[in-house]
Formats: structure tokens, C-alpha cells, sequence
């Protein structure tokens, strides 16, 4: 998950980016989650890409903040990492304006 604010040179004003990736060195693995995360989390985007020696599954901001709700909704806090929790919960927070 990566959250940044970038200036969008068309409209001169700052635009926040959310993307979501699954890197793995087997295309074809990607290709099947694309597929299942279609089914089960909903999410209608998801593009993949080649990379140094593995490809990219990646999500866009809208199917970014459905991945926060279907990967945290209803889990245990012991099951967490916290630190990927805390940044996706502040991204997504930040993005819905304080309402998480």
C-alpha cells in the first residue's frame, strides 16, 4: 500500500494517490487472485504490470479503501501488522475526511 500527495499539473492543485500491490515473480498467481479478490472483496479494478523480475498486481483509490474494509473488517488486533494497519488506517482516514 503507498499513500501520497502529488501536484496535478492540470488542475495546479495537490491530488492524494492510494495504490494497493501484490508483487510475486508468478504472473499466472496474480492473474488467479485478480480473480477471486473480484468475487470476494468486490473490487472491480486491478491491472498487472511487469517489474525488475516479478509483476505487479495493483488497485487504484476506490478499490484501495474496499481493501481496507475486507482485509481488517472483523479481525483481531493480534493479528495485525501494525505498522502497515496504522499507515493503510491513516491513508484511508485521511482520504474519507476523518471518517474511517
Amino acid at each position: 500500500m503507498s499513500f501520497r500527495l502529488q501536484l496535478d499539473k492540470r488542475y495546479d492543485k495537490l491530488r492524494q494517490f492510494l495504490t494497493v500491490r501484490f508483487i510475486c515473480g508468478n504472473k499466472r498467481f496474480l492473474e488467479e487472485l485478480r480473480d477471486v479478490l473480484h468475487i470476494s472483496a468486490q473490487v472491480k479494478g486491478g491491472s498487472i504490470t511487469r517489474a525488475k523480475g516479478s509483476y505487479q498486481l495493483q488497485y487504484a483509490m476506490k478499490d484501495g479503501i474496499i481493501f481496507f474494509g475486507y482485509f481488517y473488517e472483523d479481525i483481531s488486533e493480534n493479528c495485525l501488522l501494525g505498522r502497515k494497519y496504522e499507515a493503510f488506517r491513516k491513508a484511508v482516514n485521511e482520504i474519507r475526511g476523518g471518517v474511517v
